[in-house]
């Protein structure tokens, strides 16, 4: 039989010697060369490269069989300051792509070390979540707020989870953002792009500065991409063409009590709607026509919503009857007869949360990011009904216009975002049971960052 070849290799490479000792001083630029113990390759180095403070020009870096060589030209470094360079996860070998675990080295132009910090914590403010997929940059404290839109920054580090630390800095005062760099360019100048930023300056290792980033997408961005996937699309639809439609209700299931008493039916149609005739839409209780049940057209023009109150352990029937709509090349909807059963009351659980009455808090439950209910903490006990028995999160949105909704913020009006605040408890939910959790520490009013 043929030879396996042994078992796969899972070691990454070991460096074994580097012309550079980590932290040196009275650096004057040149070649930099390590040697590792086996054949090595650079995979996604302009993602994994970051150097603080930002070079003009990025350093010449190869890689050959076992050797690395980075060159820092001398008239790219600025006197009397300490560098910083991380290769993260860019040195791999080169059989298994087994990577060398965040290369990195320290040095100084000057004689000594600047040793100050700068931590903090960032958070996407839509859902309270740690946001990993921005960079957080430091300019210079005197530099105009539009620079953040024009021009590249002094200082970059990457997020570790919620956290971001710049180390080695000096003792000068900065402006600090967070930015979702799509086009890897450094700056704010994608109306798409995730941004965040305060409304002061910070310094290193000042105790007052406990530093807390919330991000957004500033409220009148446009996904042009999207646009024009819009006006690239064609119909494909001819005269004799059937018109397909979905329903949300699963038919498999008749018999049993499947449809959620939270649900609404949606109709849902590959084409625009051109005319919409609701009298040919008919939901029915056993026999009764459900007088109450409102069926709307959605503002795409591409769904149907039909939304009542549900009868626990009831009998529905959903009738569309033929053309009760009509697309833009006049093709009619075929007629079709749904059957729906109602689940019970029991196969749902119930959560009471206490809390401080704030009217500018709104309590949501969520299912992962989907928010599965939500209610203003106007009274100190809350109560969530007709919940599906699972695992929810509890989050805060502190809703300083008390407009019901999450509101984005404007970097050039200096707006900030609101804040969903996202608890560390899980509520544990199941079928005809009620948890009875207390917030009250967690709900008292939001300090100003």
């Amino acid at each position: 039989m043929a030879p396996t070849g042994g078992d796969k290799d899972m070691t990454a490479p070991k460096m074994i010697s580097r012309s550079i000792k980590d932290s040196s001083v009275n650096f004057k630029g040149g070649n930099i060369e390590f040697i590792f113990d086996e054949f090595i390759q650079l995979k996604d180095l302009q993602k994994q490269l970051l150097i603080s403070p930002l070079l003009k020009e990025k350093p010449i870096i190869s890689a050959h069989k076992r050797k690395l060589n980075i060159f820092i030209a001398d008239s790219l470094l600025l006197d009397n300051t300490t560098y910083r360079v991380s290769l993260g996860n860019a040195i791999q070998d080169m059989h298994e792509g087994n990577p060398y675990d965040n290369l990195g080295f320290t040095f100084s132009t000057a004689n000594y070390f600047d040793s100050l910090e700068i931590d903090g914590k960032v958070f996407d403010a839509q859902t309270g979540q740690p946001d990993t997929s921005v960079v957080i940059v430091l300019y210079d404290a005197q530099v105009p707020d539009s620079i953040f839109k024009k021009q590249k920054p002094l200082y970059v580090v990457k997020p570790n989870g919620e956290s971001f630390r710049f180390m080695n800095m000096p003792q000068r005062s900065f402006k600090i953002f967070a930015l979702q760099d799509a086009n890897q360019n450094l700056m704010y100048d994608l109306p798409t792009e995730k941004l965040a930023f305060l409304d002061r300056v910070i310094s290193p290792n000042n105790p007052s500065n406990k530093i807390t980033l919330y991000t957004f997408i500033e409220a009148d961005a446009r996904d042009t991409s999207k646009l024009s996937m819009r006006r690239g699309m064609t119909n494909t639809n001819t005269k004799n063409a059937k018109l397909n439609y979905q329903v949300n209700i699963d038919t498999s299931k008749k018999q049993q009590c499947n449809f959620e008493l939270t649900d609404s039916i949606v109709i849902s149609f590959t084409q625009k709607i051109k005319n919409f005739d609701i009298s040919k839409v008919r939901l029915s209780q056993q026999e009764i026509l459900d007088a109450t049940a409102q069926i709307n057209l959605d503002s795409s023009a591409t769904k149907i919503i039909i939304k009542t109150d549900w009868v626990a352990d009831a009998s529905y029937t959903l009738q569309l009857r033929k053309g009760f709509i009509i697309d833009s090349i006049d093709t009619k909807a075929d007629s079709a007869l749904f059957q729906i059963k109602t689940k019970r009351l029991i196969d749902y659980g119930f959560a009471s949360l206490i809390v401080e009455k704030n009217e500018n808090n709104w309590l949501e439950l969520t299912d992962g990011e989907k928010i599965i209910a939500r209610k203003p903490a106007n009274d100190t006990l809350v109560k969530f009904e007709l919940l599906k028995p699972a695992t929810y999160h509890v989050r805060i949105l502190h809703d300083k216009n008390k407009n019901g909704k999450w509101d984005s913020g404007n970097y050039s009006k200096g707006i900030q975002p609101e804040i969903v605040e996202r608890l560390p408890q899980e509520i544990l939910i199941k079928a005809n049971w009620e948890n009875k959790i207390n917030l009250t520490e967690k709900l008292k009013p939001k300090r100003e960052r």
